[in-house]
């Protein structure tokens, strides 16, 4: 199971690597294109303080980091804000070899606390994939409103914290436990553009209908390279 403090640990030490690789290959090609010693030091002093492609891409590395990792914390904090509400995955983690209260697991952020209680009950929580849908990404429209158990999130690798990985996006998906989803409008809400006939259809049948064909116009547009920057602008598009 992912840790907090383990995801910053790994994605801060790519970042350093990265960033040192980026300044070794500034000064190597500035050297050996013949730039002195000082117009080196004033090109580095420049990219320091505009934000440029050696700090700059050092620093947003940094950022993402903590983002990613903030976002791993909240996950794990929102699973044991389920498990206490729970008496039946408080006691399914017992019995799987979980001691302490899980109030006091919340109480110190112990990651090893939480990253025991998350592998205890991974197989018996239900999540629902949320976009905010606002600056939504490709990869994360067609599963917006999809419920899967957390251990099957994990198994497909659909997890929002490698779900943009690499990826120039400022999608703020997440997976949130159905209990907690389906009180929420704004989980669902999004995708409904037909209004609700009482007695007939459910929102849910509803929004999954438009998952379906979200994810069928999605699929057909992915087969041309125009489909594909045409999605990628509508990521980027705000919500009305």
């Amino acid at each position: 199971m992912p840790r907090y403090d383990q995801t910053f640990a790994i994605l801060a030490e790519r970042a350093v690597k990265a960033g040192v690789l980026n300044l070794q290959t500034l000064i190597l090609r500035a050297t050996s294109s013949g730039v002195s010693e000082a117009a080196v030091l004033r090109m580095l002093e420049d990219d320091l303080a505009n934000d440029g492609p050696v700090f700059g891409a050092f620093m947003r590395s940094i950022t993402d980091a903590a983002t990613t990792s903030t976002m791993v914390a909240a996950s794990q904090g929102e699973l044991l804000g389920t498990i206490s509400g729970s008496e039946e995955l408080q006691r399914l983690a017992k019995l799987r070899g979980v001691g302490g209260s899980v109030i006091d697991a919340i109480e110190s952020g112990d990651p090893e606390v939480a990253d025991a209680y998350e592998a205890a009950v991974e197989d018996d929580v239900w999540e629902m994939h949320i976009a905010t849908l606002v600056n939504t990404c490709h990869r994360c429209l067609p599963l917006h409103g999809q419920i899967k158990l957390r251990s099957e999130w994990r198994d497909l690798g659909l997890v929002p914290e490698l779900l943009h990985d690499g990826w120039a996006s400022s999608c703020k998906c997440r997976h949130v436990p159905v209990d907690q989803a389906e009180t929420r409008k704004e989980a669902i809400a999004p995708l409904r553009r037909v209004k609700l006939d009482k007695g007939k259809r459910t929102a849910r049948a509803i929004t999954q209908a438009d998952i379906d064909k979200a994810m069928a116009a999605r699929d057909e547009a992915m087969k041309s390279e125009e489909g594909r920057k045409i999605l990628r602008l509508l990521g980027q598009a705000k919500a009305e």
